[in-house]
């Protein structure tokens, strides 16, 4: 368990970090203005890869998922639900750190606005102990060790 808490702040950290250095970086400059058909288009693609990104994490994290559950000893199927939630939170990633380029370049609030849409879709699938064991469906000994850990 401390293994992925370690690895979700680890995955989380530079997306932060670059977002609040541009988002202090803007409070003493103006963006660049663009005309209205390019601000569009860009905005546009912003919000297909959002969508893309938390639709894509939810299909790739559930069939990996559905790896994990097969029957093999708890070891393997708390490294193979490591490896979901990492390839999830990479996912999640990727356009968090293009929002924040796009907020530092153009200057946006619905950039903004994205980013903490997916920000939050990111804290909310934070993993815990609980989830662990609702998802990979542990009862009895099983359950017991992930709680105790």
């Amino acid at each position: 368990m401390q293994k992925i808490n370690v690895l979700f702040n680890l995955i989380i950290a530079p997306p932060l970090l670059f977002f609040f250095y541009a988002f202090l970086e803007k409070q003493n400059a103006t963006g660049k203005q663009l005309e209205d058909a390019s601000d569009l288009n860009i905005k546009v693609a912003a919000i297909v890869l959002v969508v893309g990104a938390i639709v894509a994490s939810k299909v790739v994290y559930g069939r990996l998922v559905a790896l994990a559950r097969q029957p093999m000893d708890l070891d393997q199927k708390l490294q193979k639900l490591l490896q979901a939630f990492i390839v999830r939170f990479a996912i999640l990633e990727t356009p968090m750190i293009g929002l924040v380029l796009l907020y530092y370049y153009f200057d946006g609030v619905v950039y903004l606005v994205m980013y903490i849409l997916i920000l939050a879709f990111y804290t909310l699938n934070k993993p815990s102990r609980n989830k662990i064991v609702m998802v990979l469906g542990l009862s009895g000994e099983d359950r017991d060790k992930v709680l105790k850990r």
